[in-house]
Order: structure tokens, then sequence, then C-alpha cells
């Protein structure tokens, strides 16, 4: 974990296996819940409760905000200075500086891109 984060009442930060690893100045608002694992359900025979956890790991880089009531899931890498609209489901690789939103979550627009244009 950086220098510098916050993280709000409600959140839910999970890790078993792999790592999770948060930059300096991440902001997790509340209510979110950030996955560093998840159950292997391939088989019809385990029960979720009892199926192995496997994991990927997460990151966060540097200059952060998750948005409120967001979900980050096992294998997500976040961009340093992305910004994550409320409530998203986030997975996969996010560009720096990317505003992202919705369930799934996609990248809507470059942050910096958008400030260059405006200059």
């Amino acid at each position: 974990m950086g220098n510098n984060v916050i993280i709000a009442t409600g959140s839910f930060l999970s890790s078993s296996k792999k790592e999770l690893i948060l930059g300096d100045n991440v902001i997790i608002c509340p209510n979110c819940v950030i996955l560093s694992n998840k159950h292997n359900t391939v088989s019809m025979e385990i029960p979720f409760s009892k199926a192995e956890k496997k994991a990927t790991g997460t990151t966060i880089e540097s200059n952060v905000l998750i948005g409120a009531g967001s979900v980050v899931l096992d294998g997500t890498v976040i961009g340093e200075g992305s910004l994550i609209s409320a409530n998203s489901v986030v997975s996969g690789k996010i560009p720096k500086y990317s505003f992202v939103a919705g369930n799934p979550a996609k990248v809507i627009f470059n942050r910096q891109s958008k400030n260059n244009e405006s200059s």
C-alpha cells in the first residue's frame, strides 16, 4: 500500500494468493469491493465454498479515484491517474489517465487527451 491512501467506510478489499497493490494517493470511495482472488468454478462436484481460490493479482496505480459502489475484479490493472465512475464493474487493463464507467466498465475517454483539448 502506497502513501496517502484513503479507503472509505463500507469498502471491502480481499487478497489471499496474489498481491493487491495500491499506489500512492489512491482514493477508494464508500462501499467499493476490490478483489485480488477468485474461486475456481470449473468442477460441478465441489461446492463454491470449498473450491480452491485462484488469483492473478490486482494493481491500482498511483493517483486513482474509485467511485462509490464500484467493484474491481481480480486480474485488473488500473493505470495511473484514472478515474472510475461510481458503480462501475472493472476488469482487465485500464490505460493511464482513463475515465471509466459502466457494467462492464469501459474507457469513456482519456483524461490527458481531454485536458489537452481544452487548453
